[in-house]
């Protein structure tokens, strides 16, 4: 299970420095991960993908307005 780790947690709760606790520092989700080749991956970065496409649909019409502006 994943928590964020932040002021607000730490405040709340007071045994997070407690070694028997395991610490992994990733990225938010695989799905909005952007690192290529990890190890670690769960899930395919299908956030990182959407975003990719939509720039990608984004610069195309930008070309063709240019090009029939």
């Amino acid at each position: 299970m994943g928590i964020l780790v932040n002021g607000a947690l730490k405040k709340k709760v007071k045994f997070l420095d407690d070694p028997a606790i395991s610490v992994k520092e990733v990225n938010t989700t695989c799905e909005r991960c952007p690192i290529e080749d990890c190890a670690e991956q769960a899930a395919p970065p299908s956030e990182v993908e959407a975003k990719n496409q939509r720039k990608r649909v984004q610069n195309v019409l930008q070309k063709l307005e240019e090009e029939n502006g």
